[in-house]
């Protein structure tokens, strides 16, 4: 259980980085110049990144997650808020 924190708010945003590039490449000329290899890897790493952490890794965390919250014996309004609120952020990983 301890581990879904730093998964859902830092793992997950790895596929970020190489987001982050493609922005400074679009942004500054000069730099895309400069680096035009990198230019043309960091969009196929951020695809690979971004599928396989918040696509294909994502939806077996977040079935874990509900798994422990049930397990928890919280109540009805925290059960209902908590796992409508892992399905809402599961569903706009896919959607994006």
């Amino acid at each position: 259980g301890l581990y879904f924190a730093p998964f859902f708010v830092g793992v997950a945003e790895v596929s970020s980085v190489p987001l982050s590039f493609m922005d400074l490449f679009k942004v500054n000329k000069g730099l895309k110049d400069e680096f035009k290899t990198a230019d043309e890897i960091v969009p196929a790493l951020f695809a690979v990144l971004f599928l396989a952490l918040r696509v294909i890794y994502w939806p077996f965390v977040a079935f874990e997650f509900s798994e422990d919250v049930l397990a928890s014996g919280a109540g009805a309004p925290m059960q209902i808020a908590t796992h409508g609120l892992n399905i809402g952020l599961l569903l706009l990983q896919w959607f994006w």
